[in-house]
């Protein structure tokens, strides 16, 4: 069948690139639809890369909840020690 010889393809293209490749690119806030792009692969090949390895499937949910916590935290503009100096958020305490 030539479905299965792509999949395999694709499957075999994935474990060149390897694990800290891809799951590098979701830690780093990818989508795994960009993921899946950047290395040509589609969807079933994909899982049946990450079913292929006991505890790859964790690694993956790991790596793609850290991307998500970054995607968030970019989209709120980041994490800041500092403050504004307009802000409400210092309280002025006067000496008596």
């Amino acid at each position: 069948m030539a479905g299965q010889k792509i999949i395999r393809a694709q499957v075999h293209r994935l474990n060149e690139a390897g694990e800290g490749a891809i799951f590098g690119r979701l830690t780093r806030g990818a989508t795994l639809r960009q993921v899946k792009r950047c290395f040509g692969t589609g969807n079933r090949a994909y899982y049946r890369w990450l079913s292929a390895v006991p505890g790859r499937r964790d690694r993956y949910q790991f790596a793609l909840e850290q991307g998500q916590i970054r995607r968030r935290v970019e989209a709120s503009g980041g994490l800041s020690l500092e403050r504004d100096k307009d802000s409400d958020a210092h309280t002025k305490i006067d000496d008596p």
